[in-house]
């Protein structure tokens, strides 16, 4: 299981004693796998711009809470962009190290595997004109 330690932090640019802390999560495998396999359920929602991106993030956050990782939405948005950057760096490079990543396979099928984001249903709304046409995601 992976550890846990608090962090003073800013939020929202003012100190708030009720956000003032959050959790400065510790990755482990399972978690950053889960981290993966949370943002790939929600792929399409995340490239349709009909969402805002930290509203998404709090929903992975609490999944992951859900799950025992006991993690903030800024960290799980923070570790994707990193894992997103790293997964770019080792594509662009050709080198065999990322065959000894272990997130680079999972990346890559995330990451490049096309979605459908004209038809996405959130909550009942379908934010496509042709509603007939719009697929649960």
């Amino acid at each position: 299981m992976c550890n846990a330690e608090t962090e003073t932090m800013l939020y929202s640019g003012i100190t708030n004693e009720h956000h003032s802390c959050v959790q400065d999560f510790k990755w482990c495998q399972k978690s950053v796998m889960l981290l993966i396999s949370l943002y790939q359920k929600k792929k399409a929602e995340f490239l349709s711009g009909f969402v805002k991106k930290r509203d998404l993030w709090s929903q992975v956050a609490s999944e992951m809470s859900l799950r025992g990782f006991n993690v903030s939405f800024i960290a799980c948005e923070k570790k994707w962009h990193n894992l997103y950057a790293t997964y770019r760096k080792l594509k662009e490079s050709n080198v065999k190290k990322r065959s000894y990543w272990p997130y680079f396979q999972p990346l890559r099928e995330v990451l490049e595997t096309n979605v459908d984001v004209q038809n996405v249903n959130l909550n009942g709304r379908c934010y496509n004109e042709d509603e007939n046409t719009c697929k649960m995601v």
